[in-house]
């Protein structure tokens, strides 16, 4: 699918949940461009799941954070190619999409279990947030205007030495519009920028 076609997609899907749920999509304002503003500025904690991370953490050559702050790495290494085969991951747009969970049973030969232990884990990375740190938009305290705090309260979740980044549902059409403005304007390759948004929203 071409950037055109999922910008099309995009628009069709904002336009129906504005349609089903008119009193709940905010119109653009200006809180929504400084929100974006942010959104762009923030650094991505730990690391986006893009397939070149995922590979590195699936291989053993890197780990990932717990919400208590250890860090974790497979026990056995497993090949990204492998479960891409099996159709259980993929990457569109250079992003990890993760099919539901298949349990894995002691009975099992080694090497399938370990490939659906990995294929668990890169599942609760993408959709459960208990355990794992999900990929976020994280800022330090420097890089916030202090009167952005209080106007902006609800967008910012307060973590050891910054704040996370939060967009309610209702503003992610506003924050998206502004978003997606800034990166087109900066940017001479709209693939780049389509890819860039995708990380970011």
């Amino acid at each position: 699918m071409s950037s055109y076609e999922l910008i099309k997609d995009l628009e069709r899907k904002l336009g129906l949940y504005n349609d089903t749920h008119p009193w709940r999509v905010a119109s653009p304002n200006p809180l929504h461009e400084r929100i974006a503003q942010y959104v762009l500025s923030a650094q991505i904690y730990p690391r986006p799941l893009n397939r070149e991370n995922v590979t590195a953490l699936l291989e053993g050559r890197d780990s990932w954070p717990t919400v208590e702050g250890a860090e974790f790495c497979l026990a056995y290494p497993v090949d990204v190619s492998e479960l891409e085969q099996a159709r259980v991951i993929a990457f569109p747009d250079d992003y990890l999409t993760v099919q539901a969970k298949v349990p894995s049973t002691p009975g099992m030969p080694t090497k399938l279990r370990h490939q659906l232990d990995a294929h668990s884990l890169l599942y609760a990375l993408r959709h459960l947030k208990d355990d794992w740190e999900p990929p976020q938009l994280r800022l330090g305290q420097e890089d916030i205007v202090p009167i952005d705090l209080a106007f902006l309260s609800d967008t910012f979740d307060p973590r050891v030495g910054g704040y996370r980044m939060k967009v309610k549902r209702e503003d992610v059409k506003g924050v998206g519009t502004y978003l997606w403005k800034r990166l087109i304007d900066d940017s001479n390759d709209p693939d780049a920028a389509f890819a860039e948004y995708i990380t970011r929203m």
